[in-house]
C-alpha cells in the first residue's frame, strides 16, 4: 500500500484497474473491462472494505473501458453485489462521455444493478456521471445527507483527482 494522497490508501493497481480506499469510499477505476479473475481481486478489496467500514461504506466505480465485459464477467459482478447485501450504502458510477462504449457500459451497469435491487439488496443510492469529480461530490453529499461520517466531498474530490492524474485513462 501506498499513500496516493492525504486521505486515499493505493491498495492494488494493474495495467487493467486500480483500487483505492478513501476512508469509507472504495474507488474502483477500470481501464479495461473486467475480467472474472479481475473482478475476483476486487472483490477481496471490497469485502475487506465492507468488514471494515460495516454499515458507512460506499463506492465509486470509474469505467474507462472500451469493450464489453464477458456475460460471466457480468455474472460475476452481479453475484458480488448481492453477495454485499446492504452493506454499501451508494455508488457513484462513471460511465465517460455520450459515446457508443459509454453508452454500452451504462446499459450494462443498470441491467446489473436492476438483478441485484430486484433480490432485495444493493445500495441505497446509485447514480451514473460522465465525470469523475461530479461523482464524487455528489457521493460525499449523499453519505453526509444519510448521516454518514467518512470521507468528505473536498476529501473525495481531492483524492479523486489525484488517482486520475496517476492512472491516465489508456488510449
Amino acid at each position: 500500500m501506498s499513500a496516493t494522497s492525504d486521505v486515499a490508501i493505493l491498495e492494488q493497481r494493474t495495467e487493467a484497474y486500480c483500487f483505492a480506499q478513501v476512508k469509507n469510499v472504495s474507488v474502483v477505476i477500470w481501464n479495461k473491462s473486467p475480467t472474472e479473475t479481475s473482478l475476483e481481486k476486487v472483490q477481496v478489496l471490497l469485502t475487506k472494505a465492507v468488514t471494515d467500514f460495516s454499515d458507512s461504506m460506499a463506492m465509486l466505480l470509474n469505467t474507462r473501458a472500451r469493450e464489453t465485459p464477458t456475460e460471466a464477467a457480468n455474472k460475476k459482478a452481479a453475484a458480488a453485489m448481492r453477495a454485499m447485501g446492504n452493506k454499501i450504502k451508494a455508488v457513484a458510477t462513471v460511465t465517460g462521455n455520450t459515446d457508443f462504449w459509454s453508452k454500452v457500459v451504462r446499459v450494462t451497469l443498470h441491467a446489473i444493478l436492476g438483478v441485484v435491487r430486484a433480490t432485495g439488496v444493493g445500495p441505497n443510492d446509485a447514480a451514473f456521471f460522465s465525470n469523475p469529480i461530479e461523482a464524487a461530490a455528489w457521493l460525499g453529499n449523499v453519505l453526509a445527507k444519510q448521516g454518514i461520517k467518512g470521507a468528505t466531498v473536498a476529501e473525495l474530490t481531492a483524492a479523486v483527482s489525484q488517482l486520475e492524474k496517476e492512472f491516465p485513462a489508456v488510449p
